[in-house]
């Protein structure tokens, strides 16, 4: 079961490219680690995936059972 599905998801920053079209999937049971540089991103991601952050395309959902807590 696919508990978060990402699919080509972008974030601009001005003239600066923070995510580009970034893709991945976490499934039931997996353990996942989001490992990167100061300012590579991690932050802007987590703050999209619950609705603090707008961003410019692509998609992502999450497994209906699933709660995003802030």
């Amino acid at each position: 079961m696919n508990y978060l599905s990402v699919e080509k998801l972008s974030k601009r920053f001005a003239d600066k490219t923070i995510l580009d079209e970034i893709s991945f999937g976490i499934d039931q049971g997996q353990k996942t680690a989001l490992v990167g540089l100061n300012g590579a991103g991690k932050t802007i991601l987590f703050n999209i995936l619950i609705g603090k952050e707008g961003y410019e395309g692509g998609s992502f959902s999450f497994n209906k059972g699933i709660k995003v807590r802030l």
